[in-house]
Protein backbone atom coordinates (compact mmCIF):
# COMPACT_ATOMS: atom_id res chain seq x y z
CA UNK A 1 0.00 0.00 0.00
CA UNK A 2 1.71 3.67 -0.90
CA UNK A 3 1.64 6.51 1.22
CA UNK A 4 -1.53 8.04 -1.24
CA UNK A 5 -3.76 5.23 -0.18
CA UNK A 6 -3.16 3.31 -3.52
CA UNK A 7 -2.67 -0.61 -3.41
CA UNK A 8 0.16 -2.01 -6.14
CA UNK A 9 -0.09 -5.16 -7.17
CA UNK A 10 2.45 -6.95 -9.63
CA UNK A 11 0.81 -8.75 -12.43
CA UNK A 12 2.25 -11.70 -14.38
CA UNK A 13 5.79 -10.62 -13.20
CA UNK A 14 5.40 -8.28 -15.76
CA UNK A 15 3.00 -5.21 -15.10
CA UNK A 16 3.29 -3.16 -11.82
CA UNK A 17 -0.38 -1.88 -11.42
CA UNK A 18 -2.32 0.81 -9.45
CA UNK A 19 -5.82 0.64 -7.98
CA UNK A 20 -7.24 4.01 -6.24
CA UNK A 21 -9.93 6.06 -6.70
CA UNK A 22 -8.02 7.86 -9.07
CA UNK A 23 -5.47 6.88 -11.80
CA UNK A 24 -6.02 3.35 -11.69
CA UNK A 25 -4.08 1.07 -14.27
CA UNK A 26 -0.56 0.24 -15.01
CA UNK A 27 2.60 2.29 -13.59
CA UNK A 28 5.42 0.20 -15.31
CA UNK A 29 5.84 -2.66 -17.79
CA UNK A 30 8.96 -5.15 -17.46
CA UNK A 31 9.15 -8.66 -17.65
CA UNK A 32 10.84 -10.68 -14.71
CA UNK A 33 9.63 -8.80 -11.77
CA UNK A 34 10.20 -10.57 -8.81
CA UNK A 35 9.82 -8.70 -5.70
CA UNK A 36 7.58 -5.25 -5.69
CA UNK A 37 7.22 -3.47 -2.28
CA UNK A 38 5.78 0.76 -1.84
CA UNK A 39 8.73 2.76 -0.01
CA UNK A 40 7.02 3.47 3.45
CA UNK A 41 6.50 8.00 3.75
CA UNK A 42 7.39 8.56 0.11
CA UNK A 43 6.01 7.86 -3.06
CA UNK A 44 8.06 5.42 -4.72
CA UNK A 45 8.18 2.02 -5.52
CA UNK A 46 10.42 -0.41 -5.04
CA UNK A 47 10.92 -3.70 -7.50
CA UNK A 48 13.53 -6.47 -7.97
CA UNK A 49 13.83 -7.40 -12.26
CA UNK A 50 16.61 -9.90 -12.87
CA UNK A 51 18.04 -9.72 -9.87
CA UNK A 52 19.07 -5.92 -8.99
CA UNK A 53 16.79 -2.90 -7.32
CA UNK A 54 14.90 -0.44 -9.13
CA UNK A 55 13.14 2.38 -7.16
CA UNK A 56 10.33 4.49 -9.36
CA UNK A 57 7.92 6.81 -7.94
CA UNK A 58 4.60 5.96 -7.99
CA UNK A 59 3.56 8.02 -11.07
CA UNK A 60 5.86 5.44 -13.19
CA UNK A 61 8.72 8.35 -13.43
CA UNK A 62 12.01 8.50 -12.12
CA UNK A 63 13.44 4.86 -12.58
CA UNK A 64 16.82 4.57 -11.22
CA UNK A 65 18.46 1.27 -9.75
CA UNK A 66 19.33 1.08 -6.16
CA UNK A 67 23.51 0.70 -5.91
CA UNK A 68 24.16 -2.51 -3.89
CA UNK A 69 27.00 -4.41 -2.81
CA UNK A 70 28.26 -7.25 -5.24
CA UNK A 71 26.88 -10.37 -4.39
CA UNK A 72 23.53 -11.97 -4.38
CA UNK A 73 20.93 -9.96 -2.80
CA UNK A 74 18.52 -12.44 -0.33
CA UNK A 75 15.47 -10.78 1.62
CA UNK A 76 15.14 -7.06 1.06
CA UNK A 77 12.62 -4.76 3.88
CA UNK A 78 12.61 -1.14 4.26
CA UNK A 79 13.15 0.62 7.42
CA UNK A 80 10.41 1.26 9.14
CA UNK A 81 10.83 5.43 8.63
CA UNK A 82 11.48 4.31 4.71
CA UNK A 83 15.08 6.58 4.82
CA UNK A 84 17.26 2.99 4.58
CA UNK A 85 16.64 -0.16 2.81
CA UNK A 86 17.80 -2.89 4.66
CA UNK A 87 19.08 -6.36 2.96
CA UNK A 88 20.55 -9.57 3.16
CA UNK A 89 23.70 -9.61 1.32
CA UNK A 90 25.11 -13.20 -0.14
CA UNK A 91 28.63 -12.79 -1.27
CA UNK A 92 29.65 -14.45 -4.62
CA UNK A 93 32.22 -16.71 -2.47
CA UNK A 94 30.67 -19.26 -0.32
CA UNK A 95 33.29 -19.23 2.16
CA UNK A 96 31.83 -15.39 2.91
CA UNK A 97 29.57 -14.85 5.89
CA UNK A 98 25.74 -13.48 4.60
CA UNK A 99 25.80 -9.91 6.28
CA UNK A 100 23.09 -7.44 6.83
CA UNK A 101 23.59 -4.44 5.33
CA UNK A 102 22.19 -0.64 4.83
CA UNK A 103 21.14 1.32 1.61
CA UNK A 104 20.29 4.73 1.42
CA UNK A 105 18.76 5.44 -1.90
CA UNK A 106 18.59 8.83 -1.56
CA UNK A 107 22.03 9.87 -1.15
CA UNK A 108 23.73 6.45 -2.69
CA UNK A 109 25.00 4.88 0.37
CA UNK A 110 25.67 0.97 1.35
CA UNK A 111 26.61 0.13 4.83
CA UNK A 112 27.63 -3.24 6.47
CA UNK A 113 25.45 -3.75 10.10
CA UNK A 114 26.42 -6.91 10.83
CA UNK A 115 27.96 -10.70 9.65
CA UNK A 116 25.25 -12.75 10.71
CA UNK A 117 25.22 -16.60 11.12
CA UNK A 118 23.71 -17.28 7.58
CA UNK A 119 20.30 -16.56 8.57
CA UNK A 120 18.18 -16.28 5.19
CA UNK A 121 15.39 -13.70 6.69
CA UNK A 122 14.78 -11.11 9.03
CA UNK A 123 12.28 -8.31 10.47
CA UNK A 124 13.44 -4.72 11.71
CA UNK A 125 12.05 -3.74 15.06
CA UNK A 126 9.83 -0.02 14.86
CA UNK A 127 13.09 1.78 15.42
CA UNK A 128 15.87 -0.63 12.98
CA UNK A 129 17.70 -0.93 16.21
CA UNK A 130 17.26 -4.94 16.33
CA UNK A 131 16.48 -7.61 14.10
CA UNK A 132 14.77 -10.84 14.19
CA UNK A 133 16.82 -13.55 15.07
CA UNK A 134 17.52 -11.03 17.58
CA UNK A 135 20.85 -8.81 15.83
CA UNK A 136 21.57 -6.04 18.78
CA UNK A 137 22.81 -3.43 16.41
CA UNK A 138 24.40 -1.77 19.21
CA UNK A 139 26.71 -4.91 20.02
CA UNK A 140 26.55 -6.91 16.57
CA UNK A 141 25.58 -9.55 18.93
CA UNK A 142 23.00 -12.51 17.53
CA UNK A 143 20.98 -14.08 20.16
CA UNK A 144 18.90 -16.84 19.65
CA UNK A 145 15.39 -16.81 21.18
CA UNK A 146 13.99 -20.22 20.09
CA UNK A 147 13.56 -22.50 17.36
CA UNK A 148 11.27 -22.73 14.74
CA UNK A 149 11.34 -26.83 13.80
CA UNK A 150 8.59 -25.71 10.77
CA UNK A 151 8.64 -28.11 8.20
CA UNK A 152 9.29 -25.60 5.76
CA UNK A 153 11.17 -22.36 6.54
CA UNK A 154 9.94 -20.17 4.20
CA UNK A 155 6.26 -20.37 6.15
CA UNK A 156 7.95 -19.05 9.36
CA UNK A 157 7.66 -14.81 8.50
CA UNK A 158 9.04 -13.33 11.72
CA UNK A 159 7.65 -9.87 12.60
CA UNK A 160 8.21 -7.70 15.90
CA UNK A 161 5.22 -6.42 17.42
CA UNK A 162 4.39 -2.92 16.91
CA UNK A 163 6.09 -1.67 20.37
CA UNK A 164 9.10 -3.97 19.72
CA UNK A 165 8.20 -5.87 22.80
CA UNK A 166 7.29 -9.70 21.36
CA UNK A 167 7.96 -11.96 17.81
CA UNK A 168 5.38 -13.01 16.40
CA UNK A 169 5.78 -16.18 13.82
CA UNK A 170 4.54 -18.83 12.11
CA UNK A 171 5.09 -22.67 12.41
CA UNK A 172 4.15 -26.09 12.07
CA UNK A 173 5.98 -27.70 14.61
CA UNK A 174 2.84 -29.23 16.22
CA UNK A 175 1.04 -30.67 12.87
CA UNK A 176 -0.86 -27.76 12.48
CA UNK A 177 0.25 -24.01 11.32
CA UNK A 178 -0.12 -21.79 13.72
CA UNK A 179 1.13 -18.37 15.06
CA UNK A 180 3.48 -17.92 18.02
CA UNK A 181 4.66 -15.06 20.13
CA UNK A 182 7.57 -15.31 21.80
CA UNK A 183 8.11 -11.99 24.58
CA UNK A 184 11.61 -10.04 24.26
CA UNK A 185 11.53 -7.29 26.27
CA UNK A 186 14.31 -8.09 27.88
CA UNK A 187 16.41 -7.47 25.27
CA UNK A 188 14.23 -5.13 23.06
CA UNK A 189 13.52 -1.47 24.30
CA UNK A 190 10.06 -0.65 23.53
CA UNK A 191 9.39 1.31 20.29
CA UNK A 192 6.46 3.33 19.11
CA UNK A 193 4.67 3.60 16.17
CA UNK A 194 4.87 7.41 15.88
Amino acid sequence: MGTDGSVYFLENGSRIMRVALQNTGPILEADGIDLLMARPRHGQLLYRQAGALWLVNTDGKGRKQVSLATGTTGEVLWSPNGKTLLYLHIPDDPKQLITLRENSPDDATDTLISRTSQFGAFAPNGDASAYIIILLRVTKRELTLCEHRASDPSIVSVVFSPDSQSIIFVTDRHGKTALYRVPVEKFVEETSDQ
